[in-house]
């Protein structure tokens, strides 16, 4: 996280909102303030369904430099797709986890073109814990571009599209992406080829992955679901394997 969210309500309105302060990122320093309304507005660019909109953004004496978004969450709070991978078990099915990359780097790939003259809006590495997961399953990622302040540009569109990847492998999986890595239809039974392609080529180390997001994406895309009634099933032994490796020693 880049500082703290808090669930804020509009009088006027009646609404709720996610009100994001960012005092991590931007301490009190000088020149701070005019970096973070420049980032802001980069923000603003990347447009798409799958992006949280930042509806405002201001500087408080108080508060410091703060987002306000649109509440994704209920009574119960915010859910990431970390928290919701926790409350699956651990795993997604192939349908699932197809369903979030395509979101997933269907939001990135547009947001590399957007701007004019095709300068785009960059993310970085993003982390499940970056992603919300809307009352209707719908993914948005969580002040998309801001880690282009922390990350290289030339390094942040292989950096976000492999660690999409690297999500990908661990929904499908239960497992990180660690080297060596385990291949995917060692894990799931049945699994079609494709998947197998996607991760190997997307996992791939020294810069030998997808050249762009819009590659990936095709990727993504023709990624096939295998086996009756068309999702893949985690073999039982390896399942077993890493319920008792997850299982806390008392």
């Amino acid at each position: 996280m880049y500082g703290s969210r808090h669930l804020v309500l509009s009088s006027e309105h009646h609404t709720s909102h996610l009100l994001h302060r960012l005092d991590r990122v931007f301490p009190a320093k000088p020149g701070a303030r005019e970096r973070f309304e420049r980032v802001m507005v980069l923000l603003q660019r990347a447009d798409h369904p799958h992006i949280l909109r930042v509806e405002e953004f201001g500087w408080d004496a108080e508060l410091g430099p703060f987002t306000i978004s649109d509440y994704t969450g209920d009574a119960d709070g915010i859910v990431t797709l970390d928290r919701l991978l926790t409350l699956k078990g651990g795993s997604l099915t192939l349908e699932e986890t197809k369903r979030v990359l395509e979101q997933l780097m269907g939001a990135c790939a547009a947001a590399h073109t957007a701007g004019a003259g095709g300068t785009g809006v960059y993310h970085g590495a993003l982390t499940m814990s970056q992603v919300h997961v809307d009352r209707r399953g719908s993914l948005l990622i969580e002040l998309y571009g801001l880690n282009q302040e922390l990350v290289p540009t030339r390094t942040a569109a292989g950096d976000e599209v492999r660690s999409i990847a690297a999500i990908g492998y661990q929904l499908a999986t239960a497992l990180l992406p660690l080297r060596p890595l385990i291949p995917v239809e060692h894990m799931i039974d049945p699994v079609d080829q494709t998947w197998r392609d996607y991760f190997l080529t997307g996992l791939a180390e020294g810069g030998a992955g997808f050249s762009t997001a819009a590659h990936a994406l095709a990727a993504v895309q023709g990624l096939r679901i295998a086996g009756a009634g068309g999702i893949g099933e985690m073999r039982s032994s390896l399942r077993d394997l890493i319920r008792s490796m997850l299982t806390p020693v008392r």
